[in-house]
């Protein structure tokens, strides 16, 4: 009899395990306990001067909650007739919303009609990463006197530098040419 029993749960522990492996729900669709639309997922909010730290603070608080696939595109969309479509649709509104939470109210209003996470997070690094005339010279004067304490070893230079390599991938052809240029020269001193 008890051979019995134990022969009865382990099939039951087996064909358990066997719609789980085979269940169209992800670890990324899944919600934890407190996770909620009001959620402060990180502690600073985007503004208009701090992108990088808040970019990376994201990135970071979305990874440990396994939903960083959400802003980076490697969590896609299944077809709306999926049965799995609710979990990736619940999934991607609660990451959209802590976005939005975590947005200055004067910059958000911007994105109201944004439709998904993935969408706003392009939005965000595209605006935040244009390269404009101002900007650049902005960037220039806040580095020029971190050159001169060896910009390597500092922070903030770090930061700007950081920045800058964000626009790279953004500035094409003659832009990239000049802003390189101007960035040497920078760094040797030599204004333009």
């Amino acid at each position: 009899m008890t051979s019995e029993l134990l022969n009865q749960a382990a099939m039951l522990v087996d064909s358990t395990i066997q719609k789980i492996s085979n269940s169209l729900i992800r670890e990324e669709f899944f919600v934890f306990f407190g996770d909620h639309l009001d959620l402060a997922l990180v502690t600073i909010q985007l503004s208009s001067s701090n992108w990088i730290a808040w970019k990376v603070a994201v990135k970071a608080a979305l990874s440990c909650k396994f939903k960083e696939g959400f802003i980076d595109g490697t969590i896609t969309p299944p077809l709306v007739t999926d049965p799995g479509y609710k979990y990736w649709r619940r999934g991607d509104n609660l990451v959209f919303m802590w976005l939005k939470n975590s947005i200055a109210p004067e910059i958000a209003r911007s994105f109201v009609h944004t439709p998904l996470a993935c969408d706003l997070w392009l939005e965000l690094k595209d605006w935040f990463c244009r390269v404009s005339g101002p900007q650049l010279l902005m960037l220039k004067n806040s580095i020029a006197p971190e050159i001169a304490r060896s910009f390597v070893h500092t922070p903030l230079a770090r930061d700007l530098w950081l920045e800058l390599k964000d626009w790279f991938g953004r500035v094409s052809g003659p832009q990239l040419l000049m802003l390189k240029r101007k960035i040497v020269n920078l760094s040797q001193g030599i204004e333009d």
